[in-house]
């Protein structure tokens, strides 16, 4: 049975078979009442879901499926605190949930929606060596109270917007991936969650990192130290231009070179406290990696130069 065509918004990039097969899946969603209470109007929620998925992946799928993507992310979307995300690992099947995703496992991702989310997703499951079959990345309208408890679920406006007063707008993720064991599935929330953290911290910061730069630039060129003036201009410039929107600051730490011993290569980095940004934001005391670093490497820090450009994990 579908539903009526007033039901399901027209879009230019559905075909009719693919409007068919999400009513559909809206009609299928509506059997689950709990769930389906969250959405004031449960079948622009279903086009938003798959706004931009491939006509062809959606029309693959039996509406059960559709609707049980939906349905399993509303469930766990139903709590999250603020600042938070959920991420878990889910193995449907028709005979235990009522719906598959062909036989993959599934990781899902609810959390408030920021840049890097999807591409930080898939290269942390890459690393961990899972293969990405299927994405489906809306980003919804969504209302909570003050604990987080899901209220109303709902697309975002014309202009990308949350519809209502109150509400905020979250990015939902569901990727899938090959079949994972219970071990192998808890290895991926515990890497998901943090790449999830790094990504909050980077994009909360960012604004703090990109004035951080500009005032390094105005203290080099306010209080110059001894070096070559051409060193300096190319060095400021260098800054200045990172700052414009060439660069994507991920973490901000200020360090002190100390000496360890009497020994002149003893050295190390101390992390002045306070000032990491980023996903430096945690303060650490001293390197634990300085010491092993080729002395060519340590003896860099010890150069009078302005800037020293590295590949390294701080």
């Amino acid at each position: 049975m579908s539903t009526s065509d007033h039901d399901v918004p027209p879009s230019d990039q559905l075909t009719r078979v693919t409007r068919e097969q999400l009513e559909e899946a809206a009609e299928a969603a509506r059997a689950d009442s709990v769930s389906a209470s969250f959405a004031a109007d449960l079948a622009s929620v279903v086009v938003d879901y798959y706004r931009h998925v491939a006509p062809e992946e959606i029309n693959s799928r039996a509406p059960r499926d559709l609707a049980g993507s939906l349905l399993s992310h509303v469930s766990l979307a139903r709590s999250r605190p603020q600042g938070t995300a959920d991420v878990r690992v889910v193995t449907p099947t028709t005979a235990q949930d009522g719906w598959s995703a062909g036989g993959r496992s599934v990781v899902e991702v609810v959390t408030d929606d920021m840049s890097f989310l999807v591409d930080s997703v898939q290269m942390e499951l890459s690393r961990l060596g899972h293969s990405v079959h299927t994405v489906v990345h809306p980003q919804l309208s969504v209302l909570r109270d003050i604990t987080g408890e899901l209220q109303e679920v709902s697309g975002l406006d014309e202009h990308r917007r949350p519809h209502r007063d109150g509400a905020v707008a979250e990015s939902w993720i569901h990727v899938e991936i090959d079949l994972v064991d219970d071990e192998e599935a808890a290895e991926i929330v515990t890497g998901v969650q943090r790449v999830l953290r790094d990504v909050r911290e980077a994009v909360e910061d960012w604004p703090k990192m990109h004035v951080q730069a500009l005032q390094v630039v105005e203290q080099v060129v306010t209080d110059p130290p001894p070096l070559d003036s051409e060193e300096l201009r190319q060095g400021t410039d260098f800054l200045r231009w990172l700052a414009d929107d060439h660069f994507t600051f991920l973490g901000y730490r200020e360090y002190e070179l100390v000496s360890l011993s009497a020994d002149p290569d003893d050295v190390g980095l101390r992390a002045v406290p306070g000032t990491g940004l980023g996903i430096l934001r945690s303060d650490r005391s001293l390197s634990s990696s300085f010491a092993q670093l080729p002395p060519v490497v340590r003896s860099k820090a010890r150069e009078k130069a302005l800037l020293v450009l590295a590949k390294a994990n701080s």
